[in-house]
């Protein structure tokens, strides 16, 4: 039964590789939409899950790749590049503090990142967003009916919901998420499926509730830059050129603006924002943990210690910050913030990887995005656009069979496109 449709505009390859042929109109439960819809619930509901949803992924993956060897190459061309920080993970077990843990999890990370390229390289990226999409609803919903509120800050009684989750920002992370993926897909459906566009809407509610609730500062503000994003990249791809030059000519000038106003006023409009979200100036002890991972980072500055090599039992500087964190179970806990995390665990010298391999793609996508405005792939720029705002404040990883990881990297291996068909029904806005 088909869920949703659009015409399928898919624009001419990113880095030069010649037109294949056109794939078929339309978005709805196709093959790409159940794979996807499966790996991302997989990967949500992987807390509950008490460990198989990574054994169901490696089933899942190995019996496509096995069934298909030829498709699987396919998707991987041109997107070998996305796989470096894996392999660099990989290679740091020579050096690692803990070389079985840094083997074990790189492997995982490279599975991890090969599932995402095997999504990303679907000639179809509005099925493989819907199967997103669909994966968020199914968690959320219930999540909403059934789940649970967590403590908060020092205040008594105060507190936030966090769904099935013990923390209430992953809540609100996978609630920003599903708002965006559900946004793209409203652009790809409207007044195409009446019926469809107002449960979608419904859903999209129940996900702007959900993301309140968690009362995370970082994903709300996250997630309204992420629709910018998308909104900004589908209308500046299907203006005509000179519009097009006007309006990226305003977005500069405001762009320049705030951050004109961010160092005049930057440390007001924190203050302002943290006492809006009741938030700690001090970011809940993360000053201290920033103080002290330059101590360790200087100890490791090329290398690192190793990949996942750092949060070990037995590590000194680890036990440490666990223990003046109050952390009991001895897990789960991080420097918030990713580029302290990878210049600890990876060094500079995998920092930079990372950050290339990033940045080709960023502008892979981009490039792609603004040709014809393709609403898929807006929506996974926006995506990407959400994880990136993240880095100053969370620990995104890489990470093995992490929901955000997969986001990444499906989104970055979107800049190569697999095959092309003509634009349909696209006007242009003069």
């Amino acid at each position: 039964m088909t869920l949703i449709s659009q015409p399928s505009i898919m624009p001419g390859p990113v880095w030069g590789h010649a037109p294949p042929e056109a794939v078929p109109k339309g978005v709805g439960m196709t093959r790409e939409t159940w794979i996807s819809l499966i790996t991302f619930a997989l990967l949500l509901f992987l807390p509950q899950s008490h460990g198989t949803s990574p054994y169901l992924l490696i089933l899942l993956y190995g019996g496509i790749t096995l069934l298909n060897p030829g498709d699987a190459a396919k998707r991987m061309r041109g997107r070998w590049l996305l796989l470096a920080p894996g392999f660099f993970a990989l290679l740091s077990v020579v050096w690692s503090a803990a070389p079985i843990t840094s083997l074990r999890l790189s492997i995982e990370l490279l599975f991890t990142i090969y599932i995402s390229l095997w999504l990303a390289g679907s000639p179809r990226p509005g099925d493989v967003l819907a199967g997103l999409a669909l994966a968020g609803m199914l968690y959320l919903l219930p999540a909403l009916a059934l789940g649970q509120a967590v403590a908060i800050g020092t205040t008594p009684g105060q507190e936030a919901f966090s769904g099935f989750n013990s923390g209430k920002n992953l809540f609100g992370d996978i609630a920003a998420i599903g708002i965006l993926s559900m946004v793209g897909l409203h652009f790809q459906s409207w007044m195409k499926r009446p019926v469809i566009t107002f449960l979608l809407l419904l859903v999209l509610a129940c996900e702007v509730v959900a993301v309140v609730l968690s009362q995370s500062a970082g994903a709300m503000v996250a997630a309204l830059g992420g629709c910018l994003v998308l909104v900004a990249v589908v209308v500046l791809g299907r203006v005509g050129p000179v519009v097009r030059a006007w309006l990226l000519i305003l977005a500069g000038l405001a762009a320049g603006l705030a951050l004109t106003v961010y160092f005049v006023a930057g440390d007001a409009l924190i203050e302002a924002m943290m006492a809006l979200f009741h938030k700690d100036p001090t970011m809940t002890g993360r000053v201290y943990l920033w103080t002290r991972s330059d101590e360790i980072i200087a100890g490791h500055s090329m290398l690192g210690v190793g990949y996942s090599a750092f949060w070990v039992p037995g590590n000194i500087d680890a036990e440490g910050l666990l223990t003046w964190s109050r952390i009991p179970s001895r897990s789960g806990f991080n420097f918030h913030n990713a580029i302290i995390e990878n210049l600890v665990e990876v060094g500079y010298v995998g920092l930079s990887i990372l950050a290339i391999t990033v940045g080709l793609a960023t502008v892979g996508l981009v490039r792609r995005g603004l040709r014809h405005g393709e609403t898929a792939v807006a929506c996974w720029l926006a995506i990407l656009a959400y994880e990136l705002s993240r880095i100053p404040i969370e620990a995104l990883g890489p990470l093995p069979f992490y929901h955000t990881t997969v986001l990444v990297w499906v989104a970055m291996g979107m800049a190569w496109p697999t095959r092309q068909a003509e634009p349909e029904g696209q006007g242009r806005y003069a």
